[in-house]
């Protein structure tokens, strides 16, 4: 098992859903308001953020996963400060803590469906720039692997 990977179960049949390999280094954070987990966040060991957003999508696959930002403190090639901790908020704001005791706040992208019901109303989309706070947007690869 790569310590970069998350892995979706279903408890009552102990079977692997899905394997989220976004992220390129050991996943030392994830954090989840969302009831069936449709809606997470997870922080690696160099500090990327992403938002995993699977919400009304029928397959998992059809979902997306976003960079957040790379939290400053955890740039350097020898740093093992990573985000340890994750908590976000209203859907707007995402707060991580790294091993050197700072806090930081990012703002979030809105929801895929709620984009995707604007963008269906005629409403126009913000460019992926006025989003993000690190001013650009990675949809991450998925892997279809399980146990």
């Amino acid at each position: 098992m790569c310590p970069a990977s998350i892995k979706l179960w279903l408890l009552a049949t102990q079977r692997c859903l899905h394997t989220f390999t976004h992220h390129t280094d050991s996943v030392w954070s994830l954090f989840s308001t969302h009831p069936s987990l449709e809606i997470f966040y997870s922080g690696d060991r160099s500090g990327i953020v992403c938002k995993v957003d699977v919400e009304g999508c029928s397959d998992i696959a059809e979902g997306e996963c976003v960079v957040i930002c790379q939290d400053a403190d955890s740039l350097s090639a020898t740093s093992t400060e990573g985000v340890s901790k994750l908590v976000a908020m209203d859907d707007n704001l995402v707060w991580t803590a790294t091993g050197s005791s700072s806090i930081k706040r990012w703002r979030v992208p809105a929801r895929r469906a709620i984009r995707a019901a604007a963008l269906g109303s005629g409403a126009e989309d913000m460019s992926t720039a006025e989003q993000s706070p690190c001013r650009r947007y990675r949809i991450c690869r998925r892997s279809r692997r399980s146990l």
